[in-house]
């Protein structure tokens, strides 16, 4: 192992052993000197603060000032003098547990010279102020959504972790729909290095909403112009689930996970994905970067919000309601085939460093008077349908959450420039029965049947057609059809009451803190200190 430039080495006593530590402006490790095996090397990014300890070693059960919780305290000592009886140093890092988890842990390190003490803490400051962290973070939280467990998340799980790091936070706990999304327009946020919202897709979506208007106002760009290129916010956008599905933290850090979603966003993890613009009539609607449906899933959830008080239980509700309904819409859609990753059939996943996000290039489609227009050489095939719908359902990314393992679309990426279009159509109760468990369990591949067709997109536009009722015969159990009936899109959570859209996906719009679901061993055990990760 490369030594690089070493900052500082000397010896600390770990867990009554002799270890010799090293500081590099790569990495801090330490070895047991007896056994040059056990070592572990932890790079800077995954560490969180370092603090002087003046534990009394013999007293297990009383702490000193630094390590007793205090919310008054409870931050990094680097920023503080370090006192001069202080013996230890207490290293906080973060550290991969199970499959898709991180974790906070610690390790100290004694020593009889106060003098060292000081020295190795002198030598961790320089280093991590100069990595690129946020340092002071503007927080949303919703107490409404979800469980209406997000006031108790964020001081519980939340707070701890962000003082301890020493980041300054201000909190604003909304109270109405959109007060998130008013308030990033109207507030000052040039001093924040970071915005998070504490709830479910929901709010992430008025915050990506309001931050985007707001960037592209300032920016001077048309934002109700389908054909424009949208300007990237410079703030980055963070989620700490506590919300219905959290889709959005499901998919790009494979749990919803509160601790390791304030982890990643300590650590400064960025990601790019992908956003869609979606509009009517030249009229901007909304951003959306999970989920778009039309149909069932958008008359589910105009159900489910007259049984609010049900929580979560409400979509199951709503769901069946629906299904026994079996409403079908007629359309026409035109879409923007792209030839970007195969197809559904590919059995490549998007994951941390995807390769496939990491080499697609930005790309620009502007719309015709006639329909999807292709002016930058991108190889494209133009596509219209219409036709009887159940659902059509739009995944930007894969959509994932506890009522879907794989999630709406397996194959769909993060950052590729391209959403997939499932539609659904016209076929029996049974069948479409069987489309869903297949969606929600993945024991089959839910695309093999010949009524579903996926496509994967730059752009597409959709319009309803109105339709006379029809007629179908009992014995083939179909869906039913109603005279002239329009449905509603259920985009990432919210009703868009207009059946008529465009929508454009404009590559890796915005940064989030994560990076990607990391696929690792469930059993691993990440240094020597990990203990058993299964038990965690």
């Amino acid at each position: 192992m490369a030594e690089g430039n070493v900052l500082f080495r000397n010896r600390f006593v770990v867990k009554n052993k002799l270890y010799r530590v090293s500081l590099t402006s790569d990495y801090i490790c330490w070895e047991q000197e007896a056994s040059t095996d056990l070592r572990t090397v932890l790079p800077w990014e995954e560490v969180i603060s370092l603090s002087p300890c003046d534990c009394d070693i013999s007293t297990k059960h009383v702490k000193c000032q630094y390590c007793r919780y205090n919310p008054d305290r409870c931050r990094t000592g680097l920023g503080e003098q370090v006192p001069l009886q202080a013996r230890a140093v207490k290293l906080y890092y973060a550290e991969r547990c199970g499959k898709y988890k991180w974790r906070l842990t610690a390790v100290t390190f004694r020593s009889q010279k106060g003098a060292v003490v000081r020295e190795l803490l002198g030598a961790a400051k320089k280093v991590l102020q100069g990595l690129d962290r946020p340092h002071r973070l503007l927080i949303f939280i919703n107490p409404y959504g979800g469980k209406k467990a997000a006031l108790q998340i964020f001081e519980r799980k939340v707070a701890p972790l962000l003082q301890l790091a020493g980041i300054d936070i201000e909190v604003i706990v909304t109270q109405y729909a959109n007060h998130a999304r008013n308030m990033i327009q109207e507030i000052d946020i040039e001093h924040f290095d970071g915005v998070v919202c504490v709830g479910g897709d929901g709010m992430f979506s008025e915050l990506l909403n309001g931050l985007l208007v707001r960037t592209q106002k300032k920016a001077g760009v048309n934002y109700d112009v389908p054909s424009s290129s949208l300007v990237t916010p410079q703030i980055c956008l963070g989620v700490i689930p506590a919300g219905s599905t959290d889709a959005v933290t499901y998919c790009t850090t494979g749990i919803n996970d509160p601790v390791t979603s304030t982890l990643l966003i300590i650590m400064g993890a960025k990601l790019s994905i992908d956003i869609c613009s979606i509009h009517h009539d030249e009229y901007l609607l909304q951003y959306a970067t999970s989920f778009l449906s039309y149909g069932y899933f958008g008359d589910t959830l105009v159900d489910s919000e007259k049984h609010r008080w049900m929580g979560p239980k409400r979509y199951d509700y709503s769901g069946f309601k629906k299904f026994l309904q079996g409403q079908l819409y007629e359309g026409e859609i035109k879409l923007a085939i792209t030839n970007v990753v195969d197809s559904v059939n590919d059995k490549d996943r998007c994951r941390a460093g995807c390769k496939v996000c990491t080499t697609v290039t930005r790309t620009s489609i502007d719309s015709g008077a006639n329909g999807l227009k292709q002016d930058n050489g991108k190889d494209l095939k133009y596509l219209k349908i219409r036709g009887t719908f159940i659902a059509i359902n739009v995944a930007t990314m894969t959509c994932r959450c506890a009522m879907t393992k794989d999630g709406i679309s397996p194959t769909a990426h993060l950052g590729n420039g391209c959403t997939d279009v499932i539609l659904v159509t016209k076929c029996s109760r049974l069948n479409f029965l069987r489309y869903l468990f297949r969606t929600a369990f993945h024991n089959a591949n839910p695309f093999d049947f010949d009524f579903v067709q996926f496509y994967r997109v730059s752009e597409f536009q959709f319009s309803p057609v109105e339709y006379s009722s029809q007629t179908i015969s009992s014995e083939d159990q179909s869906i039913q059809e109603n005279e002239s009936k329009k449905s509603v899109w259920n985009c990432d959570g919210e009703i868009l009451s207009e059946p008529a859209i465009q929508v454009k996906v404009h590559q890796q719009l915005i940064n989030l803190y994560a990076y990607g679901i990391e696929e690792r061993d469930q059993q691993m055990c990440c240094n020597i200190f990990c203990g058993s990760c299964k038990n965690i």
